[in-house]
C-alpha cells in the first residue's frame, strides 16, 4: 500500500531469444517512488529537524544465458546463469529549525552494484493450454546477497500468453551503495503478465 501511494512509475519487462537448448533473456526493472510525509528526527522548543519529499529511484538489468535440461509433456527446466546490475538514488530534503531561523539542505546519494547469479526456469504444463510458468535465482558479487523468485498461472493462446502470478526481489547490502542509508531493497506483490511469441 506504501508502494501504491507513492508510485511515480514502475517497469518490469524481460526481452529473450531462444536457439535450440540455449537462451538469452534481459530482464529489466524500474521503481520510482516519491515520499511526500515528513519524518521527525529531532523535535524540542528550541531546535527541530525533519526528513521531506523523499524520493527513491532504483532500476536493474539482469542479462541471463539458460540451457534446457528437461523437457517433458508435463514439465521443462533450465539451469541458468548471469548477472545483476542495480542502480539506486535517495534524494530528500533535511529541514532545520534552531529558534526561529529554518535551513533547508538537500540530500543526495547514489550508487550501483554488480552480482553474479544462477538459477533455473522454466513451465509446470497442466491440462489444455494451462501452465504454470517459474523462475528463481540466487547471487552475489558487491554485496551480501540477492536473490528473486516468481510463478504464475497462465494461459496460452496462439502467439500470447495471459498470466497472474506473485514475484519478490531481493537486494541485503554490506557495503552500502547508498551512501549508509538503506541496509536492504525488496520488494513484492502480485503481478499481470502478458508473454509474446515471434
Amino acid at each position: 500500500s506504501d508502494i501504491l501511494d507513492n508510485l511515480d512509475i514502475a517497469y518490469m519487462g524481460t526481452l529473450g531469444a531462444s536457439k535450440n537448448k540455449w537462451t538469452f533473456l534481459v530482464d529489466v526493472n524500474l521503481l520510482n517512488l516519491d515520499f511526500d510525509d515528513s519524518l521527525t528526527i529531532l523535535d524540542n522548543p528550541l531546535v527541530s529537524a525533519e526528513i521531506t519529499d523523499v524520493e527513491l529511484s532504483a532500476w536493474s538489468v539482469s542479462p541471463i544465458v539458460s540451457y534446457n535440461l528437461l523437457d517433458t509433456p508435463r514439465v521443462s527446466f533450465d539451469v541458468l546463469t548471469g548477472a545483476r546490475y542495480l542502480y539506486i538514488k535517495l534524494e530528500a530534503d533535511l529541514v532545520k529549525s534552531l529558534l526561529s531561523s529554518t535551513t533547508v539542505d538537500s540530500i543526495s546519494e547514489s550508487g550501483h552494484n554488480w552480482n553474479g547469479i544462477i538459477g533455473g526456469r522454466g513451465n509446470i504444463y497442466l491440462k489444455g493450454n494451462w501452465f504454470m510458468p517459474y523462475y528463481f535465482d540466487v547471487g552475489t558479487g558487491d554485496i551480501d546477497l540477492t536473490w528473486q523468485a516468481w510463478t504464475a498461472i497462465a494461459y496460452k493462446f496462439e502467439h500470447v500468453a495471459l498470466s497472474l502470478g506473485y514475484r519478490h526481489i531481493e537486494w541485503d547490502f554490506d557495503d552500502d551503495p547508498a551512501g549508509g542509508l538503506i541496509e536492504n531493497l525488496s520488494a513484492s506483490g502480485p503481478m499481470i503478465g502478458i508473454k509474446y511469441w515471434f
